[in-house]
């Protein structure tokens, strides 16, 4: 039986990457390998011009999320896409919580983004 993780995310004063327009955001959840690297598990939409992006809900494989192990550590990236095929990166965030213990959480959890200049940015799991 295969198990999915619904996800419905958005994100609030996201930092302005774009020279004449706002941020053109999209996330990449990536698990953590035994090794200690990362391997991108889920790419979501671009949401074009905005800072304060609502992605549309999506589901993801827990076998391609954490292979089916709930204790791995998941990673979030934050880009801003950019219409030559490059992006930057707008902040990062390791859930320092593991995927069993987000399954628990009745309301979800805070997604707080380093390196981003213009306070938190939280996205709503």
């Amino acid at each position: 039986m295969q198990k999915t993780v619904l996800m419905d995310l958005k994100g609030v004063k996201f930092d302005k990457k774009d020279f004449f327009g706002k941020s053109d955001p999209f996330l990449e959840f990536s698990r953590q390998l035994i090794d200690g690297s990362y391997a991108l598990a889920h790419r979501t939409e671009v949401i074009k011009n905005t800072l304060n992006p609502n992605w549309k809900p999506f589901k993801v494989n827990t076998r391609r999320l954490c292979n089916n192990n709930p204790d791995t550590v998941i990673k979030v990236d934050c880009y801003d896409w950019n219409s030559n095929g490059t992006a930057d990166l707008i902040g990062k965030q390791w859930y320092q919580r593991r995927v069993r213990e987000n399954q628990r959480a009745r309301t979800g959890t805070g997604w707080n983004a380093e390196n981003c200049p213009h306070g938190p940015q939280r996205s709503e799991i």
